[in-house]
């Protein structure tokens, strides 16, 4: 499973243009433990033999992992598969439980005892919403959450106090980065309780990609807060397709650098990632003028190339220059897609 050469299966269950790939991120503390920022080392072993038991007895198909099992080219393929955040810390007393299908990790010990996150690649937030909450309240019955009648669920952060859960959305805003939208979006998001960043960010050089996420979590009831993210969400998502469709119809200059980064993706003998990841972003946009795509696949490869992904995908039989071994694998997955 870790290292697995093929793309998970939930990113490919899309046909959404505008989607990447989406998470729930739920932080919980266990009842009758410390906090794991004052537990001690003692404490913290109590706390990953109590949650492994519970965690491996509930889901059969999955792999357990301490934190000092955690070689870096598996600590950078989890980042890569969206298991964890850049950034977490592994060493000894911490944990990760991955399941069969790589849409749902738990991290133990870390800033809370308990920090799931579920994974998708569609916008059907309700259905991911319902699945992630059998695995909550299946965990909750045979752990314990930390909850107060007043306060909500108690977690470490102060910010987080209450409903504990982030929703985040990895979409590509093409149309409106284009149209210089973008700015008005994400002064109306910040308005709304949403945070907004460009992945470009976060990894130098990507266009079009932004993740959203709420920073509303505290005083407010579950449902209410699911409610209001799908609201503005699919406020968001209409707004992009609108432009977008502005923009396709009798575009030239539009469809031309579509057609060029499709005619690269197919010839070219290196590609880097930041390449490679704005031609594919460009493709998918112009599906429509293309035959045999599918948008699941294309996902797919926007993950598979980035290297520790690319690693696993080759069974690090790599190419001298990764670059060139990454254009060989989108020239294979793109082979068969053609101009209408």
């Amino acid at each position: 499973m870790i290292n697995n050469p093929e793309p998970p299966y939930w990113i490919l269950n899309t046909d959404n243009e505008i989607s990447f790939l989406n998470k729930i991120i739920i932080r919980r503390n266990l009842k009758g433990f410390k906090f794991p920022i004052t537990m001690s080392e003692e404490g913290k072993k109590e706390v990953i033999i109590f949650t492994k038991d519970v965690i491996l007895s509930t889901y059969k198909n999955g792999v357990f992992l301490l934190g000092d099992e955690i070689t870096p080219q598996v600590y950078n393929y989890l980042i890569e598969r969206h298991l964890i955040q850049k950034g977490i810390p592994f060493f000894e007393n911490k944990a990760i439980f991955i399941n069969e299908k790589e849409n749902l990790s738990i991290l133990i010990n870390h800033e809370n005892h308990i920090t799931l996150t579920y994974l998708y690649s569609d916008l059907n937030i309700e259905k991911a919403m319902d699945e992630i909450t059998l695995i909550h309240d299946n965990l909750h019955v045979k752990m314990g959450f930390a909850f107060h009648n007043k306060f909500g669920y108690l977690t470490t952060s102060v910010k987080d106090v209450g409903t504990g859960i982030k929703f985040i959305f990895t979409l590509q805003f093409i149309a409106l980065t284009m149209t210089n939208e973008i700015k008005k979006l994400k002064n109306s998001l910040e308005e709304l309780d949403f945070g907004i960043k460009e992945l470009k960010e976060q990894k130098q050089g990507l266009e079009f990609t932004f993740t959203i996420y709420n920073t509303l979590s505290t005083g407010i009831d579950l449902t209410k807060l699911k409610d209001y993210v799908i609201e503005n969400i699919n406020e968001v998502v209409k707004y992009e397709k609108e432009m977008r469709e502005r923009l396709r119809d009798n575009n030239i200059s539009l469809k031309d650098k579509v057609l060029r980064a499709y005619g690269i993706l197919k010839n070219a003998i290196i590609l880097t990632y930041d390449e490679a990841f704005n031609l594919l972003s460009l493709l998918k946009f112009g599906h429509i003028w293309f035959r045999n795509i599918k948008l699941g696949e294309i996902n797919a490869l926007l993950m598979l190339i980035s290297p520790a992904n690319l690693k696993a995908y080759l069974k690090n039989k790599i190419d001298e220059d990764i670059n060139v071994s990454r254009a060989k694998v989108v020239k294979k997955f793109i082979n068969h897609v053609s101009r209408i």
